[in-house]
């Protein structure tokens, strides 16, 4: 089992999948007998994108490409930005920072070798969010676990500009605790009392999440970042669409499912959105990129407690009879009409019909968002409707 048993990013909290889908990929006899189907030469060691069979640098360029497509085609990240990766510590994350650091190296190169001299590479700083002061776990040390994370991604010859060390707590530093002097005790009790009000758990859960949210945005805000980074897989938005349909979530949740979400001060970009956990999974394993499990509220929740663990364990239920099916649901979610805010060029200037001239992005969007169509809500929330019907006899 690749969490050990315990749940991880890939299991999305206490059912897991990530052993019996990785152990169909790497442990068949197929691949003996076989030879990737992109090269020709190298034995196939896993099978990826439903139907090719592949080997580990293969499997490796075809993530690649897919992240690279996914941040290109739809202009996540410039050379003026600066870049703000949440990492958790599990395998997407670190795939997701791997890959960054690619990119950036070969932007660095390139700035050397132009004839201006002047070419721009984008600022990369990573942040993880202690949330040990909110699930305190006595077989975790914090200070361990965060010089354990710090290693990883500092350690290398390529590293990023810097390693924040966020406690979740920190949501309140802004506020007038600060004015008066107070300090991590007192935070710390404010955020215990919140989180003791909320009774049930899903509802808990949302609001940790969406506490490590603000946490990042906090501190990207403070130190200048303007992209941030989530290292969210086709299989975690597989559970979010079963889950938030299952919450009544259903008109909001195409806004947080595309690769540019503007709707926060940082916007937030998903270039990892057409990857699969367990292909991620592998690619750490073939490469030996180091991930630590953390636990978490989700992962230390039993599978019928919550709508979350339950759309989880959902999930991994259809990824045994098909495994197809979480890009399934993706590809059914993908087809409700995004909104305005999920287009990068038109949060931060766009051209208008009239004269060619360029409107700003705060007039530009409240316009947008002034004139959205009332039809285009309605057919959002019909698809949506239509596409999950299942999910009431389903689900429980």
């Amino acid at each position: 089992m690749e969490c050990g048993g315990q749940g991880c990013e890939v299991c999305v909290g206490s059912a897991c999948s990530c052993s019996s889908s990785s152990r169909r990929a790497t442990s068949s006899s197929w691949w003996h007998t076989k030879v990737c189907c992109k090269c020709k030469e190298a034995p196939a060691q896993v099978a990826a994108n439903q139907t090719e069979v592949l080997c580990a640098s293969c499997l490796n360029t075809s993530l690649f490409s897919k992240f690279k497509t996914a941040i290109n085609m739809h202009d996540l990240i410039r050379p003026s930005h600066k870049v703000l990766l949440a990492f958790s510590g599990g395998p997407s994350s670190r795939v997701a920072l791997e890959y960054l650091l690619e990119i950036r190296e070969k932007a660095q190169r390139d700035a050397m070798h132009s004839s201006e001299g002047s070419a721009r590479v984008f600022g990369f700083g990573v942040a993880f969010v202690n949330e040990s002061a909110a699930i305190p776990l006595a077989a975790f040390n914090p200070k361990v676990l965060c010089q354990e994370l710090r290693g990883i991604v500092m350690g290398g010859h390529k590293r990023p500009d810097e390693f924040l060390n966020i406690p979740i707590d920190s949501v309140y530093s802004d506020s007038e605790l600060d004015v008066a002097g107070a300090h991590g005790a007192v935070r710390q009790e404010r955020l215990q009392n919140l989180l003791n009000s909320v009774t049930d758990p899903t509802g808990k859960e949302d609001l940790l999440e969406h506490l490590r949210m603000q946490a990042l945005q906090q501190a990207a805000r403070k130190h200048g970042y303007t992209r941030l980074v989530l290292g969210l897989s086709t299989s975690r938005i597989a559970v979010k669409v079963i889950s938030e349909t299952s919450k009544g979530c259903g008109f909001s949740f195409p806004a947080g499912i595309q690769y540019y979400d503007a709707r926060w001060l940082v916007p937030v970009v998903l270039p990892l959105r057409d990857c699969v956990a367990k292909e991620l999974v592998l690619l750490c394993h073939f490469r030996n990129l180091k991930w630590v499990f953390i636990p978490t509220l989700s992962t230390s929740t039993l599978p019928q407690r919550t709508i979350n663990s339950l759309s989880a364990s959902f999930v991994s239920t259809l990824q045994e009879d098909n495994p197809s099916r979480e890009r399934t649901i993706m590809r059914t979610a993908a087809k409700l009409q995004p909104f305005s805010f999920n287009r990068a060029t038109s949060i931060e200037g766009f051209t208008s019909k009239r004269k060619g001239t360029t409107i700003s992005a705060s007039n530009g969007v409240q316009d947008m968002e002034d004139t959205m169509e009332t039809g285009r809500r309605n057919s959002n929330y019909e698809a949506c409707s239509s596409s999950f019907h299942f999910l009431g006899e389903m689900l429980p």
